[in-house]
């Protein structure tokens, strides 16, 4: 079945200012043919290309939407349904993309409408919370354990708000409560696609010993935010205390001294802070350079650690690989590109200075990532690290 998804393209550099918490564009003007709804992001649009009273194709414009909603409609069958159906009556909505596909759908029947064939949409009926049976829970109550309300709720109509079913944590500390070690997560009923978003929440909790400062993540906000909720309230039962963080250097080879030729490297020169407005992550000294410490060329690294998932064959979800090459002389790092990935294109464009940090640096080790943009700078620096043990001697 054909399939155009028009908009794909606008979608990706679109999402840089629903990233920021800016309104897209308004919606363009509706035709007998095209219409628009609210999706997650704002406006989706929809043209019908009709043979009679026929549906031949269905043209979505995503606009605004995340790349992973809109990977998750196009590996679905929702398009072909539409069609298959000549309709939108008896279309079910894409699990784990609700708000996108209902927009596709209320759009493509206010078209429909206008040309006398309107009909029934989807709606999940009317569920009774007592009768829906719930999964075991991964670990009891206890003085470390809390809960919040995530956005899981039986039968609920789609949208990014809280549900009424309850997400729990605990948290494990080290012997005397002055640091955690590590943070278990049982999501419950909560939506599998955004229980694995959650999970860099979780992360940056632990590298950072506290929640503050922290943006719930997008794409699973509403879980992320209930994480972040149920961990200070352990926090704040134990009295915890955030311990100071030493950003300790690297240990230095012990026989091997930096070569003195290596005077103008800069991991040779002191970190210097940031200007005020000044984005770019600062120079961080890194190791000892030793001559010969690479095979010159072009070396690749990879990172599954990433915001996007695309459908596996088993019904779930598994990420999208992002794919980093770097190119080196003997000891330096003289580029960084990312060759390939299914991150929405915005957020790999706003880690353009981390991607310069890592070649100035000359390493990893010490780059901040990079707010607002988090989840795809912890996997660019993760494929920068493989791509350059790859290219160690």
């Amino acid at each position: 079945m054909k399939r155009k998804f028009l908009g794909a393209l606008v979608a990706i550099f679109a999402l840089g200012a629903f990233a920021a918490c800016s309104r897209p564009v308004e919606a363009p003007e509706e035709t007998d043919f095209f219409a628009t709804a609210e999706g997650f992001g704002g406006w989706v649009g929809v043209e019908l290309v009709m043979d009679g009273n026929n549906i031949v194709d269905v043209i979505v414009d995503f606009n605004n939407e995340s790349t992973a909603w809109i990977t998750m409609i196009e590996n679905s069958s929702l398009i072909a349904d539409i069609i298959a159906a000549n309709g939108v009556t008896g279309v079910d909505i894409v699990v784990d993309a609700t708000v996108t596909s209902l927009a596709i759908l209320e759009a493509t029947n206010t078209v429909l409408e206008r040309l006398g064939m309107g009909g029934d949409i989807y709606t999940p009926e009317e569920i009774d919370p007592d009768d829906v049976e719930r999964p075991a829970r991964q670990f009891e109550d206890g003085p470390y354990t809390a809960s919040a309300i995530g956005w899981a709720e039986p039968g609920r109509t789609p949208g990014p708000t809280l549900g009424t079913e309850p997400i729990f944590v605990r948290v494990n500390f080290n012997a005397d409560n002055t640091r955690i070690e590590s943070i278990d997560f049982d999501p419950f009923m909560e939506t599998p696609a955004f229980a694995g978003m959650a999970q860099v929440t979780i992360d940056e909790i632990i590298e950072r010993q506290s929640t503050e400062g922290i943006d719930a993540g997008t794409g699973a906000t509403v879980t992320s935010q209930a994480i972040l909720t149920a961990v200070q309230e352990v926090l704040d039962r134990v009295n915890f205390v955030t311990p100071e963080l030493d950003d300790e250097p690297a240990d230095e080879p012990a026989d091997e001294p930096a070569d003195d030729d290596d005077e103008d490297e800069p991991a040779d020169e002191p970190a210097t802070p940031p200007t005020a407005g000044d984005t770019t992550p600062p120079i961080v000294e890194q190791p000892p350079v030793v001559a010969g410490r690479f095979n010159p060329g072009t070396h690749r690294g990879t990172s599954n650690n990433t915001y996007s998932h695309k459908p596996d064959n088993d019904g779930g979800l598994t990420p999208t690989p992002l794919v980093v090459e770097i190119t080196v002389d003997d000891n330096n790092i003289t580029g960084l590109t990312v060759v390939s990935h299914g991150e929405t294109q915005a957020f790999v464009n706003m880690t353009n200075a981390l991607q310069q940090a890592v070649v100035n640096n000359n390493g990893t080790e010490g780059i901040p990532l990079t707010a607002g943009s988090t989840y795809t700078a912890r996997a660019i620096l993760e494929a920068a690290a493989a791509a350059i043990n790859a290219a160690t001697r």
